[in-house]
């Protein structure tokens, strides 16, 4: 708290306490969060952070500051082919040069205070205590329910390990329970029906992926999804995209029209304004990740030239590299990137040139991070999923969360299933339903008078 007074008042900082607060509004449909939350929310992330490191590398941990950095703001997983895990996000502020000595210092002590943790072994503590942190933020009744309720809802009554080839989408996936055991045991069913590491790694991250609106939990979910993977990413391995995304899922991005190439308007405001993104980037999130991770330097590139340029030649100049760079197939970690056509460039740099003005403004990278996640409705809504389930958000009731999601992510024949809080019930009457679902069908999960429920219905 003391490093968040010093710095609070720089740009790049208050930017990321204003935006993660329009996140949690959005999330719980109400005005939420103050310094005293931001602050616990960056401790959590980084905690995190430091834990996904000795996931990858337990025996050989990063110690010094840079890598101690490197892994908050995730250029340490980056080199090691774990694409989209950390970010710079709302939670990498304690970089900021008037206290990033301090900071790593304080990452120091909790990589020592994690030391003796070996996540090869059978103790997930570190991991279901960050669980138990962030989903107990919402009042108790709404909280992430019992130890190992996860493992009741996939493994007990929707025999997740009888599918080994399932697509899974948890969408509100909240700190990550859910999603970490799915990616776990269907790990082991594919290893079980003889797939190699490399198949089963490929597979697993395209097959299973989570979405949710809450800042702080995403971060948390991504580590579950990390740390259910295994020794498929201690091991040599092909580059991974860890797909956990910061969106909100029933609200995917409108289509835009503007008589250009198709694209999509994310993170719109009540006013109509929003980032414009191509379809043909939208959709997939190999093409996401890399051009707004390389849109970073090119920040870099106008924030060199404006001191002595001024803003808008400054911007000006990085337009045309830019361009170029757009228009040339690529070569990055996870694959070879086509070109994308003139028009798709011009949407893609128009865009680019709103994020750097914000940039050189001093709000740093934030909004490709942002943007980037907002677009991931898209590219889910294309992939279709066998099993589409989560927890309700704040203000979405569980039936119109069901139908709500089923139509967005489900394929036909899939399953959506919901799992309900004591107090919640399926209010079916107030949304209509969706034709393609069938009954919908309600098991107890935990014994008692007011047990936790999952709702299922079949396509």
């Amino acid at each position: 708290m003391d490093l968040y007074r010093r710095v609070a008042a720089e740009p790049g900082v208050a930017a990321r306490y204003r935006e993660w607060r329009v996140c949690l509004a959005r999330h719980y449909g109400r005005p939420r969060g103050d310094p005293d939350l931001f602050v616990l929310h960056t401790h959590l992330s980084t905690v995190a952070r430091v834990l996904g490191s000795r996931t990858l590398s337990p025996d050989s941990p990063p110690a010094g500051p840079e890598e101690l950095a490197a892994v908050v703001d995730g250029g340490w997983f980056r080199e090691r082919d774990v694409y989209n895990f950390a970010e710079e996000d709302f939670f990498t502020w304690p970089l900021h040069p008037q206290i990033a000595r301090e900071a790593t210092s304080l990452c120091r002590g909790v990589a020592d205070a994690l030391a003796e943790w070996d996540p090869r072994g059978p103790d997930a503590g570190p991991v279901d205590s960050l669980h138990a942190l962030l989903d107990n933020e919402d009042t108790p009744d709404s909280a992430g329910g019992p130890p190992r309720l996860a493992d009741a809802v996939l493994s007990g009554e929707l025999r997740l390990e009888d599918s080994p080839t399932a697509r899974v989408l948890d969408a509100a996936c909240r700190s990550g329970s859910s999603i970490g055991a799915a990616v776990r045991l269907l790990r082991e069913a594919k290893l079980s029906m003889g797939l190699d590491g490399y198949d089963t790694l490929t597979q697993l991250t395209s097959d299973v992926a989570g979405v949710d609106g809450h800042p702080a939990r995403v971060v948390v979910a991504r580590l579950a999804y990390l740390y259910g993977l295994g020794d498929l990413v201690r091991e040599p391995h092909p580059p991974v995209l860890v797909p956990v995304y910061l969106a909100d899922p029933l609200a995917p991005p409108r289509a835009w029209d503007g008589g250009q190439a198709p694209a999509h308007l994310v993170l719109e405001s009540s006013e109509g304004r929003g980032y414009r993104l191509p379809d043909s980037v939208a959709a997939d999130p190999a093409h996401l990740d890399w051009l707004f991770h390389r849109l970073g330097q090119y920040l870099h590139g106008a924030q060199l030239r404006a001191p002595r340029e001024g803003e808008t030649e400054a911007i000006d100049a990085v337009m045309g590299p830019l361009y170029a760079y757009l228009t040339s197939p690529k070569r990055t970690g996870l694959r070879t990137l086509p070109g994308l056509d003139p028009r798709d460039a011009g949407v893609m740099c128009e865009t680019a040139r709103r994020i750097i003005t914000l940039g050189l403004r001093g709000e740093g990278v934030l909004w490709t991070y942002l943007v980037k996640n907002a677009a991931a409705p898209v590219h889910l809504a294309r992939r279709r999923f066998d099993l589409v389930l989560g927890r309700a958000p704040a203000g979405d009731g569980p039936a119109g969360f069901l139908a709500r999601a089923a139509s967005l992510y489900l394929r036909e024949g899939g399953r959506a299933a919901v799992v309900l809080g004591p107090s919640e019930g399926m209010d079916t009457g107030a949304h209509p339903p969706v034709p393609e679902l069938g009954p919908i069908r309600t098991v107890d999960l935990t014994p008692g008078p007011h047990p936790w429920r999952l709702a299922v219905a079949e396509a």
